[in-house]
């Protein structure tokens, strides 16, 4: 394990709360009736995926940090507002980046113990898991960027070098 790890890592949060903001800054200028339209085949909605993430993210940060509280269960909608679906992301990325921050090599070394959504243990290196946690981000902002398309709207780029340049 080595700084350069713990450098990319300040990278992927930096990353992950510029993206946020891209997207739902974008987001904001569509009506709510059709964030919350639920896709003909999947059945889901933008605004679904948008909680979803948020609940997953909550549910890592959460373990990585010790919580046990319980989580909203995967498919709920914590809100129903995009507003305050807005803020509810910015308060958690601001948790990520200072979660990640205080990282260490050594946690990161680590093997981690934790207990998934069904309720089941399991044991994996720490720094495979923080990395699955923005890749989770990264791969579902690709699906509402495509539900989006699919609504004839088209967002900003949101590819990892482009929003770091600054």
């Amino acid at each position: 394990m080595s700084a350069s790890l713990l450098t990319e890592l300040l990278q992927f949060s930096r990353y992950n709360r510029i993206a946020n903001r891209v997207l739902y800054a974008f987001c904001a200028g569509i009506p709510e009736d059709a964030l919350s339209q639920a896709h003909p085949k999947t059945g889901e909605s933008i605004l679904g995926i948008f909680n979803h993430i948020l609940i997953v993210d909550r549910d890592w940060m959460n373990r990585f940090t010790g919580v046990t509280e319980e989580n909203a269960p995967r498919g709920s909608m914590l809100h129903d507002d995009f507003s305050a679906l807005r803020d509810a992301r910015a308060k958690e990325d601001e948790r990520i980046e200072e979660f990640i921050e205080s990282l260490s090599i050594a946690f990161l070394s680590s093997q981690f113990r934790y207990k998934d959504s069904d309720g089941n243990f399991h044991q994996d290196p720490a720094d495979r898991l923080v990395v699955h946690m923005f890749n989770n981000q990264t791969h579902h902002r690709g699906r509402i960027e495509l539900l989006l398309t699919e609504l004839g709207k088209q967002p900003s780029a949101l590819d990892f070098h482009i929003l770091l340049r600054g």
